[in-house]
């Protein structure tokens, strides 16, 4: 199975302007281009259990970040990518992802980088198994 950032790469790969490896990244944000999103691997919760020790679900949890030099451009795309991905359900890379959560009732700011570019995060959870 991929790591989940790997996943939710695919699905918002060519959606709203957003293209691998240009502006959209996994695991390690660029310093050019100013506008990029990139997702990252954070802790979920721990895997599933049965008494058979059958249940192959997970629940990891990722991080979407946004950044832009424009702060209503980068706020708009951080809640569209939001609203797109939030109680999304899909199969993809022969994984099942039952449901896709948004933790953040609205894109949180994180800060101004030193080049003065708008950064937003936006944190979710996905519950998803192996088919």
């Amino acid at each position: 199975m991929n790591a989940a950032s790997v996943d939710i790469k695919d699905m918002i790969n060519g959606q709203f302007g957003l293209s691998f490896a240009v502006n959209l990244f996994v695991s390690n944000e660029p310093a050019s281009p100013d506008d990029v999103v990139t997702i990252y691997d954070t802790p979920g919760l721990p895997p599933g259990l049965s008494h058979q020790n059958d249940d192959k679900s997970q629940y990891p949890a990722f991080q979407v970040r946004t950044r832009n030099v424009d702060f209503q451009t980068g706020y708009a795309l951080a809640e569209n990518i939001r609203d797109f991905l939030h109680g999304y359900k899909t199969t993809i890379n022969g994984t099942k992802y039952e449901l896709i959560r948004s933790l953040n009732s609205i894109p949180f700011q994180l800060k101004l980088d030193d080049k003065r570019r708008v950064i937003f995060i936006n944190n979710f959870e996905a519950g998803r198994e192996a088919i």
